[in-house]
């Protein structure tokens, strides 16, 4: 993660304690929360191999739209469980360079979509309604599509790489809010690292005449690593 992205995810974390603990009202007769919106996904890692032969290879996905939905029961006033499932389709980026001179001779993109099924406990600060500040540790199982990423230089296509990811448990943390304007609906908004590794499972190069493996490429780790910040409504029965 980049030292902006850290202070930003900071910053956000901080203004929510900061302003939890001066906001004032009564805690929310409801004890179901149905959320649901739209997923800004910035991911803020990405993975550089060299393989035996002194191939480089750079991975990086790109900033994405998708969306979420989640369920909350809230058990006391300061806490709930909240189980949520968001969909994001990216743009894996990808090239193979010399290791050695630091020269790029080919690059391509495909799209790859994540899906990240969460669980944490939600962690209500002081407030209620018509405002409601949460933090929350939770677990995330990730699964990942396939990609096909066509590798072209300047005269044209080199090669297919096909890649497939492994699905993943990991853990997250989420900083969120919600302003109810009527009893039964509220806006929702919140901000949410998930520590997504994205490891290899098999690529393949297919290159029209046979295609080859390359099995050192198996079992690394892409680090997409997300925030995701979410902007929507819940529904509180």
């Amino acid at each position: 993660m980049t030292g902006f992205r850290k202070c930003a995810l900071a910053a956000v974390c901080a203004i929510a304690t900061v302003a939890a603990a001066q906001a004032q009202g009564t805690a929310p007769a409801t004890t179901s929360v149905l959320r649901f919106g739209l997923t800004y996904a910035s991911p803020t890692g990405d993975q550089t191999f060299t393989d035996p032969f002194d191939y480089e290879y750079t991975s990086e996905f790109d900033s994405a739209l998708g969306a979420s939905v989640s369920y909350e029961y809230r058990f006391s006033p300061r806490l709930g469980v909240e189980a949520g499932v968001s969909y994001v389709s990216s743009d894996l980026d990808l090239s193979v360079g010399d290791a050695l001179t630091g020269e790029t001779f080919a690059t391509g993109s495909d799209s790859i979509s994540m899906m990240p099924l969460t669980i944490g406990l939600n962690i209500y600060l002081a407030g209620g309604d018509p405002w409601s500040f949460y933090v929350a540790p939770e677990l995330a199982y990730i699964t990942y599509g396939n990609s096909d990423v066509t590798l072209s230089d300047e005269i044209g296509e080199l090669a297919t790489a096909e890649i497939e990811l492994e699905s993943e448990f990991t853990w997250g943390v989420k900083v969120g809010f919600d302003w109810a304007f009527n009893p039964s609906w509220a806006l929702t908004a919140r901000a949410e690292y998930i520590d997504a590794k994205a490891e290899v499972d098999d690529i393949f190069f297919d290159d029209g005449d046979g295609g080859f493996d390359v099995p050192e490429f198996n079992g690394q780790k892409l680090n997409v690593k997300p925030i995701l910040v979410t902007v929507g409504l819940a529904y509180r029965f």
